[in-house]
This record gives C-alpha cells, structure tokens and sequence, in this order.
C-alpha cells in the first residue's frame, strides 16, 4: 500500500499554505488588521450581504473594492490611534477578540 496520493495532496497543501504566508507577508500592518477586524466584527451575510470574498482573485484581495477599501480605512484609523497610545495591532486584535465574547 502506497501513500502517494496523499503524500501527493500534502505537499500541494503545503505549497497552498507558503503561497499563503508570502502573500500576507506582503501586505501592509494595515491590511492584515482589516483582515482580522473583517472576520471578528462582520455580521453580514457573506451571499450578498457582504462582497468581502468577491473582491479578489486567486486568493489576493483587492483593496480597491468597496468592502475591503473600507475595513482598510477602519484599521488605518485604529492603527493611528493605537501609534499615538502605544498600543500594538496586536493587542488592539485581541481586544476587539474580546468584544466578540460578549
């Protein structure tokens, strides 16, 4: 018996997640802090209530689209507060995690 075939969905799953990690690597601090902000606090429906995940293709996000332009300008202005009183995106993240326990 042969592991091939799953060795084989492995390493594409792998190559799936480096793609992944390169890509948020490359974005701004901003950016993936509207991402989490995105998926704490949005209570849209995600079929037509919300076109975060229509905007984009290939797994990139287009920060030009009407949803994600405008969680982006929501975490550049969380980010500029929390520079002025030196709080990280970080822990502004985990406190935002804990409104959601609410």
């Amino acid at each position: 018996m042969s592991n091939a075939e799953e060795i084989k969905k492995l390493e594409e799953k792998i190559a799936e997640l480096k793609a992944a990690d390169t890509a948020m690597a490359a974005m701004t601090p901003e950016q993936r802090f509207a991402i989490s902000m995105h998926g704490i606090l949005c209570h849209h429906n995600h079929t037509d209530g919300c076109g975060w995940f229509y905007e984009g293709s290939n797994g990139t996000d287009d920060w030009g689209g009407q949803a994600h332009s405008r969680w982006l300008m929501s975490a550049k202005k969380v980010s500029a507060f929390c520079k002025n009183n030196s709080i990280t995106l970080d822990q502004a993240a985990n406190i935002v995690k804990l409104t959601r326990e609410l």
